[in-house]
């Protein structure tokens, strides 16, 4: 769930990621385990990193945290790389 919390960049709705990370589970049992995923997480990364509200869980974007990917995105808009190859123009 970190990861994909990183790597998209913006907050997801409790429901969307209890069914995708939990697909075979109904809804109520998915959530369930999204509350404890949420709560080792924050257990084992301290609070300022998510920002967990009653219908959306997401990365605090004043935690300071470097993801690769989204370095990449930022480098890549700015027009820093090339879009083919992904290397410094």
């Amino acid at each position: 769930m970190l990861i994909y919390l990183a790597v998209t960049g913006r907050g997801h709705s409790r429901d969307a990621l209890a069914t995708l990370l939990w697909p075979e589970h109904d809804q109520s049992r998915a959530r369930t385990y999204l509350r404890r995923a949420l709560w080792m997480l924050k257990s084992a990364l301290g609070e300022e990193l998510l920002l967990i509200e009653r219908q959306s869980v997401g990365l605090n974007p004043a935690a300071e945290l470097w993801v690769d990917a989204a370095h990449f995105r930022q480098r890549l808009a700015a027009g820093e790389l090339d879009e083919q190859t992904g290397h410094a123009r």
